[in-house]
């Protein structure tokens, strides 16, 4: 389900402070047309009241129009980088830390965005591994930029994704990651990093009439989390709901997006857009859930179709997790 009901609240007042300051704001030029024409009468003289109006809905149209323009051409590319320190008892002592980057919900679209400038960002994290949690474009003329910033990636450390639901549901005919060196789970397995076993697992959204939380689903995670294993287990799926469950069947931590944390997150409000697919809403950020935690990232691109290409409140998120042994 996606919850609209911030928004358009919001959007009701902002519009009606647009249109009732349109009002006060043009009531003076339609008394000097109609002195132009001839028909009016001397108005008197505005009172200070009436002036302390009018200047305070300027300010908010002023204010509002000025959000926006942020909203539109300076958030959206502007990333922030979000480090997250985890421990895992699967970790042997002594054993070296582990660096994962996550990043979902690249939108990409033939626009470029951050794209070009992802792996700039992501070199320095000097990752172990890249998890991409999956949205991958808007459109099929966002492919360009999407594939040259899997292949910059992967230059840097080895990547690994799940399909999302853009993909499964509009995509699925699309080879999204075409000579792109990345690697899609659908399962599990094992990679050595400098000594420790890291188990990876994860499988992709299914189309339309599969939902979260039902049978099929079910069945993907009895098959995909791996039993027994020595070593932390990372499980990764585009929808929050379906990773939390993973914890609950015994994977350390799960990984995932979809939410855009809400894309505009007002203070005193929260996110405008609510979505969760299984009952269950987790904005973005670190959830403690069982024995285990889920990390929601927030995306760094917007959601496609005839949705608005704003951020507000809600930088793209570039997340570096390291995971250590106990002390």
């Amino acid at each position: 389900m996606v919850d609209y009901s911030r928004l358009i609240t919001v959007v009701i007042v902002m519009v009606g402070i647009c249109a009732v300051g349109g009002l006060v704001l043009a009531a003076p030029l339609w008394q000097r047309l109609r002195r132009h024409m001839g028909i009016g009468v001397l108005a008197p003289r505005p009172s200070r009241w009436w002036c302390h109006l009018r200047a305070t809905l300027l300010g908010a149209i002023v204010l509002i129009v000025g959000i926006g323009m942020y909203g539109r051409f300076v958030e959206p590319y502007w990333p922030e980088v979000v480090e997250i320190g985890l421990t895992s008892d699967e970790l042997g002592k002594g054993a070296l830390p582990i660096r994962i980057v996550l990043l979902s919900d690249l939108h990409s679209d033939p626009q470029t965005r951050l794209e070009a400038r992802l792996s700039d960002l992501v070199a320095p994290l000097e990752p172990d591994l890249i998890i991409f949690a999956g949205d991958a474009v808007n459109s099929e003329g966002g492919l360009p930029n999407f594939r040259k910033a899997m292949t910059g990636l992967r230059k840097i450390a080895p990547v690994y994704a799940v399909r999302g639901n853009w993909e499964a549901w509009w995509f699925s005919k699309v080879d999204l990651y075409h000579h792109t060196g990345v690697r899609l789970l659908d399962g599990s397995r094992s990679v050595d990093i400098r000594g420790t076993t890291l188990h990876l697992a994860g499988f992709p959204v299914y189309p339309w009439r599969n939902r979260p939380g039902g049978a099929a689903y079910q069945r993907a995670l009895e098959r995909t989390l791996p039993e027994h294993t020595k070593g932390p287990v990372v499980f990764v799926h585009h929808f929050p709901e379906v990773a939390a469950a993973a914890l609950l069947r015994g994977a350390d931590i799960a990984l995932a997006g979809d939410t855009h944390g809400g894309q505009i997150d007002l203070p005193g409000i929260g996110p405008l857009v609510r979505i969760n697919r299984a009952g269950t809403f987790y904005h973005s950020g670190l959830h403690e859930i069982a024995d285990g935690w889920l990390y929601v990232n927030r995306g760094t691109g917007m959601e496609g179709g005839h949705a608005p290409r704003v951020r507000i409140g809600c930088r793209p998120e570039i997340t570096l997790i390291t995971l250590r042994p106990p002390d």
